[in-house]
């Protein structure tokens, strides 16, 4: 990366940003005299969370970067930012988070915060509103010390969304379909067999929303005037200031029911839109990152799963039955961030071999705790050894299934491939 002195100046004015407020901050920011936000900015700025610009002003419809938000949130949740994310084994790599200001913020919200589906975590793209819901989220359950390490893994618990909060979710323009969506879909529940109980299984059902359900019941995330949620809009500093405070002040301890979930885990995608060929080039480079960083072919094979755990989800609705799923190639699954075992695979596949590993595709069936089917995963050849890899179980759940058959066969799955 060429540095500037423009890069340069941009760096410190950051920095400038978010240190400390300083003594000046007594007669307020200039520009947040009336604004709806101007008591939690005033707030976090005494605590010395947020600052502002060099010439005083405060900018509250800026927007903030993924970094920023990275030293907003770990700068009030201190605590959260001790944890030692190197030590976690599914923590990812990517190659644009080891240069620029923040770093030890930076390495503990890559834990946290899914990367782009082109292999980047893009840390001065701006953040929005439901990174920071989540990234907030994350952070005061680690800070209250309500999460588990096994094995290596880091496992936050989630409360589990009342029935009021899946009655206010519904309300949103983007999610009044959810009832018709759990009606229809084909998963079976045995306690709610002709799917009447919407609102007592919805938090089941609809796990990748329950951080969103969960803050909207508390009214730490509000609507629009237009009836949207706006999970996707980018998040001016004024917003952030005001879901952090609002999050700093919630008691999410007195849960009585939670999911223990994979610190990491993809709700939502940060996606990207290319055609074939850029994604071709993309994972190109990519490669030769993985390859030039990891020596050994093990642990290069293990960081491209670790990589695809925290940039993917699973394509659930396919699987219920919503709807038809066409693979569309590396690209489409880029653009949504969304796979069955077909496109995760070859993704991983194509991504190892940019990196000079050797893998191959392998049918059959597979059988976990719920469900046996038709199923792909990949086989690598490394020191003369398979090492088999489920890229699509480890999307679909946050935890290991690399080079570790043995151990989930003694927990009930099965991997049977095809004859050749």
């Amino acid at each position: 990366m060429q540095i500037t002195k423009k890069s340069i100046l941009s760096a410190i004015v950051s920095i400038l940003v978010l240190a400390a407020a300083s003594p000046a901050f007594a007669a307020g920011f200039p520009d947040t005299k009336g604004h709806w936000a101007a008591g939690e900015i005033e707030l976090m700025a005494r605590q010395g969370v947020v600052g502002g610009y060099p010439d005083g002003n405060f900018y509250p419809e800026k927007s903030i970067s993924r970094r920023e938000l990275a030293k907003i949130v770990f700068s009030l949740f201190p605590a959260a930012a001790k944890i030692d994310a190197a030590s976690v084994a599914t923590l990812p790599d990517y190659p644009d988070i080891h240069q620029g200001w923040g770093q030890e913020y930076l390495q503990t919200g890559i834990l946290f915060l899914p990367g782009y589906t082109d292999g980047y975590f893009k840390p001065d793209t701006p953040a929005t509103r439901h990174e920071v819901a989540l990234l907030a989220l994350a952070a005061t359950l680690a800070e209250t010390g309500k999460y588990q390490l096994q094995n290596n893994q880091m496992l936050l618990q989630i409360p589990l969304p009342e029935k009021s909060a899946w009655e206010k979710m519904i309300k949103f323009r983007e999610f009044t379909g959810l009832p018709e969506q759990y009606r229809k879909s084909t998963a079976y529940f045995k306690e709610d067999p002709g799917k009447n109980n919407f609102y007592e299984y919805a938090s089941y059902f609809f796990s990748d929303l329950n951080p969103v359900a969960l803050l909207v019941d508390q009214g730490i995330l509000k609507g629009f005037t237009g009836g949207t949620l706006g999970l996707d809009r980018e998040v001016t500093r004024a917003e952030t200031v005001v879901i952090l405070s609002r999050i700093q002040k919630a008691n999410l301890s007195g849960a009585g029911k939670f999911l223990l979930e994979p610190a990491g885990r993809v709700y939502r995608p940060r996606t990207v839109a290319v055609d074939s060929n850029t994604a071709e080039a993309g994972l190109t480079r990519l490669g030769a990152f993985y390859q030039k960083k990891y020596a050994g072919p093990l642990k290069r094979a293990r960081m491209i799963y670790n990589l695809m755990i925290h940039i993917f989800n699973y394509d659930w609705n396919t699987r219920e039955g919503l709807k038809n799923y066409t693979y569309a190639g590396i690209a489409g699954l880029m653009g949504s961030g969304l796979g069955t075992d077909k496109g995760l695979v070859q993704y991983y596949m194509t991504l190892a071999g940019k990196s000079g590993l050797k893998a191959e595709a392998a049918s059959g069936t597979a059988v976990n705790a719920g469900d046996k089917g038709d199923h792909t995963w990949v086989e690598l050849a490394i020191d003369g050894k398979t090492v088999p890899v489920d890229p699509t179980y480890g999307v679909c759940t946050g935890d290991v299934y690399f080079n570790n058959f043995d151990y989930w066969r003694t927990q009930g799955y099965e991997w049977t491939r095809n004859d050749p």
